[in-house]
């Protein structure tokens, strides 16, 4: 495997030490090369077929991804920040993920009872502060609704009726050494690379973990996404090879798709079931 690392890097011209390949993966893309961000690395072929439905493709920010923290056996802690009005504004993708995740809390908790799902949107006396302390409370935070560059950088859109929206990096405390394990960006775009991904702005932010998209997210697909990926982490299994699993399901329900799904961080697990 490590020989078959080197023929990686010769083929997308890269220093074998920033394309590594582990004994049947993931395979792991540093980005200590910034151009190295908009390969489509998981477009390659490899035997025929492309590599992320082959193998775990994450991409890795060295600067960053020294922080860790021994998985959870106490409870699944998941955030949902939503964007307030979405739902009642119609958008069937923001609906179908809420439903989702309501249906996966309502599962899991009938299964094992130690799933604690907490859901937070905006509103005059809900301020920054509240927010903050909850992204520090919970193991996972999952974002429905839109991403975009406003404030001079990648920000999220608190309310959809009056456009309020805050920045990324507004909502993790300075200093934080060790933020949530995974962040899911489940939007359009949140994983594109043009002028840099959100997704990696809440890696510098102290996210471990992170999941994006890299175009248009199809409403019917953010919620099967939903339905397929949480209940996986709940029994245990480890974060890269989840998404590997999740883009070949996208893949056979929603073709190229799945091609547009890009996983940073080391895709370790953050929760053992007892």
């Amino acid at each position: 495997m490590v020989s078959w690392g080197r023929e990686l890097a010769s083929l997308i011209k890269v220093e074998p030490s920033l394309c590594t390949v582990s004994r049947g993966g993931p395979v792991l893309l540093n980005l200590s090369d910034s151009c190295l961000a908009e390969y489509p690395l998981e477009l390659l072929p490899v035997q025929g077929k492309p590599l992320g439905l082959r193998f775990p493709v994450q991409r890795i920010m060295p600067d960053i991804n020294s922080r860790s923290r021994e998985p959870s056996h106490s409870g699944f802690r998941l955030l949902v920040v939503e964007s307030r009005g979405a739902c009642e504004l119609g958008l069937p993708g923001m609906k179908g993920e809420i439903e989702a995740i309501e249906r996966f809390n309502d599962l899991e908790l009938k299964k094992r009872g130690n799933l604690l799902v907490d859901r937070w949107s905006w509103t005059e006396k809900s301020g920054l502060d509240e927010l903050q302390m909850k992204i520090q409370e919970n193991d996972a935070v999952h974002f429905v609704g839109h991403v975009g560059n406003k404030q001079g950088g990648h920000s999220f859109q608190l309310c959809s009726r009056t456009d309020k929206w805050i920045s990324f990096e507004q909502m993790f405390p300075k200093g934080n050494e060790c933020g949530p394990h995974f962040v899911w960006l489940n939007t359009c775009h949140g994983g594109k690379e043009q002028d840099g991904a959100a997704v990696r702005t809440l890696l510098h932010a102290g996210c471990r973990n992170g999941l994006a998209c890299t175009e248009e997210m199809h409403d019917e697909l953010a919620k099967n996404l939903v339905d397929f990926l949480y209940p996986k982490i709940a029994e245990g299994e480890q974060l890269s090879w989840a998404i590997l699993d999740l883009r070949k399901y996208a893949e056979e329900g929603f073709g190229s798709h799945w091609a547009s799904l890009v996983s940073y961080g080391p895709g370790d697990s953050f929760f053992k079931p007892s």
